[in-house]
């Protein structure tokens, strides 16, 4: 088994953003195939450095990078590499300064794996709808939270694999995040209007 660093160096030499579409597109394929064979410790650092990757590239090598780790989660066998993705995507939707359509590319991906990855668990899906509520009382990331928390508990509540229990908690979690979303609402409307007030008394 290559060493840590070995695989580091390589990694981060395919992931350069300064490659041609097909180069990109054949080292891309390489990694999706070979995702299978890499040990927890490889894949952690396969993924960090497509964090680094993420940070500075531009939106067309960003879609290519999705598409490398959804197809990392479609050949995933054991479940543990869907759970780190999950992860992984979670967080690059959150990255600061992303363009409205990329994190709502990642955000669907994670939509996609959370909700069709038959290795995704009820406890995984709970976690990140208390995640978005978290996100929508935060008062922070609001519209992207609300969308995807929608998104998951639509998702839910029309898949096979879900049990009649989790279909009323997905309800139940959905008015409780209606509730959320109403407090967020009155209270930004209100800061608002203290502001505009106070600069028309100034």
């Amino acid at each position: 088994m290559p060493s840590r660093s070995l695989c580091g160096n390589v990694f981060f030499l395919c992931l350069e953003v300064d490659k041609t579409p097909t180069q990109v597109q054949n080292i891309h394929n390489i990694l999706a195939a070979a995702a299978s064979r890499f040990t927890p410790k490889h894949l952690d650092r396969l993924f960090e450095l497509i964090r680094m990757s993420w940070d500075s590239a531009p939106d067309s090598y960003r879609e290519k990078l999705l598409h490398l780790i959804g197809r990392i989660g479609k050949d995933d066998r054991t479940g543990k590499t869907a759970i780190k993705i999950l992860d992984l995507l979670w967080t690059l939707a959150h990255a600061p300064q992303l363009s409205p359509a990329m994190a709502e590319q990642a955000l669907d991906a994670h939509c996609s794996i959370l909700i069709d990855s038959s290795h995704s668990k009820e406890s995984e899906k709970k976690q990140y709808i208390a995640k978005a509520v978290e996100d929508i009382r935060k008062a922070m990331w609001v519209v992207p939270a609300y969308r995807h928390l929608h998104r998951v508990l639509k998702g839910i509540s029309h898949s096979n694999q879900s049990s009649y229990q989790t279909k009323e908690q997905v309800y139940q979690y959905y008015i409780n995040t209606l509730h959320v979303f109403t407090l967020v609402l009155h209270s930004t409307v209100v800061n608002v209007s203290r502001a505009v007030y106070s600069a028309l008394i100034i």
